[in-house]
């Protein structure tokens, strides 16, 4: 008992030695990044489970029972320094993290007669390889893109595509359906901004109802997501107006926006980056690009890593182009020279593809005297048609 109670004093003397932690978050976005990942206490298995615990106190809390056990087994305070280091690399950005030992890799869907469809994120080295376009699809199919957050930063909008029945016009039961099977194929990417949320699709009006029914929103930045993710996925399809309702009423009280019955689609020229996460997810993300339209511009942005955590550029240092010229809806590229790691190249093509299209281009032609001229799909000798989509999941059956 007394060797106990001298092990409780050291713990006490060390435990006053540790630096006071202050935590400068907003309270508003801290509220927000914490809820998401606890909202109806949703499973991401199988990826890692991180669970983002309240608060710094708690945190501390949970060191000290761990400190505890291994000191008073053990008798030594060099414990105690690992637990330090330990702490100072879970704290990032004033979230802790515990994640248990073992890892699976996310689960593939199959179609009906049992062939694999290996998505572009797939933790597979070797599927990385592959393009993640929608290059082709049936005349009785329709390429359906939605913008969704990613659950690990919670800081970037990830368009996944999903083939549909094109007869099947009814978006808001495609997307419960999407929702349902995202956390199983892909629990890298959130399926709940778009919970309880109705869509009435009027083209004939170029405009989309939108009902957020019991939806709510913590904090400005879940405001701003779920607005822009609502402008990206409908002005993709070529919708012109949102107009929104609240329960069958007209108009909804926003937060930070306030009130807004009805208000255009505002869509922007994109350039395509690569986000990569810590667990090795990979996808094309856009982000802004250039305000004068400069596709010239725009090509040069993607060699460039982003301030932002985690996007890197999508065009290889190394790569080099003779020229750029525009012929209406053609883009041609004098490609100067490649990379010798096919999927750089496919990635990279993959990426100046989207980047195209959404400055109104429908053929890329990456003219050029490369040996070889063909990377993973696609056939440098030839023009290039523009995806359907970009991040393909799989077919809705």
């Amino acid at each position: 008992m007394k060797q106990d109670n001298q092990h409780e004093e050291k713990i006490k003397a060390l435990l006053q030695q540790m630096p006071d932690i202050e935590d400068k978050q907003d309270v508003d976005e801290l509220y927000w990044n914490i809820s998401r990942r606890l909202q109806d206490k949703r499973d991401v298995s199988p990826m890692k489970r991180k669970w983002v615990l309240p608060s710094l106190a708690t945190a501390v809390a949970f060191f000290l029972i761990i400190f505890s056990t291994i000191f008073l087994s053990n008798n030594s305070t060099d414990q105690f320094s690992q637990l330090e280091d330990s702490a100072d690399e879970a704290v990032d950005e004033n979230r802790i993290e515990v994640e248990p030992e073992e890892e699976s890799k996310p689960e593939v869907a199959e179609s009906q007669n049992g062939d694999q469809y290996n998505t572009f994120m797939d933790n597979s080295e070797s599927n990385l390889s592959g393009s993640s376009a929608v290059r082709e699809i049936s005349a009785q199919q329709q390429a359906l893109t939605i913008y969704l957050p990613e659950v690990q930063y919670y800081n970037y909008l990830v368009p996944v595509t999903f083939l549909v029945d094109k007869n099947h016009k009814d978006f808001t039961d495609n997307l419960r359906r999407i929702e349902e099977m995202l956390p199983n194929i892909e629990p890298m990417i959130d399926n709940q901004l778009f919970a309880d949320v109705s869509f009435n699709l009027q083209p004939e009006f170029d405009q989309v109802t939108v009902d957020i029914g019991e939806r709510t929103f913590q904090g400005s930045s879940a405001e701003y997501l779920f607005m822009k993710a609502l402008h990206y996925t409908f002005g993709t399809l070529g919708y012109k107006t949102l107009h929104y309702k609240h329960k069958g009423e007209e108009g909804v009280e926003f937060p930070h926006s306030g009130f807004i019955s009805k208000e255009n689609i505002s869509m922007q020229n994109f350039i395509y980056k690569r986000f990569e996460t810590e667990d090795g997810f990979q996808y094309l993300i856009p982000l802004e690009g250039p305000n004068n339209g400069d596709i010239d511009q725009a090509l040069e942005m993607m060699r460039e890593d982003e301030d932002l955590p985690y996007v890197y550029e999508a065009i290889p240092n190394g790569i080099e182009f003779d020229s750029v010229e525009e012929n209406e809806d053609v883009l041609t590229i004098q490609l100067k020279n490649h990379v010798n790691e096919e999927e750089k190249m496919v990635t990279m093509i993959d990426a100046v593809l989207m980047t195209a299209k959404s400055f109104g281009f429908e053929k890329v032609l990456f003219d050029s005297d490369i040996n070889g001229q063909s990377f993973g799909p696609y056939d440098l000798s030839k023009e290039i048609t523009v995806p359907h989509g970009i991040n393909f999941i799989t077919e809705l059956k």
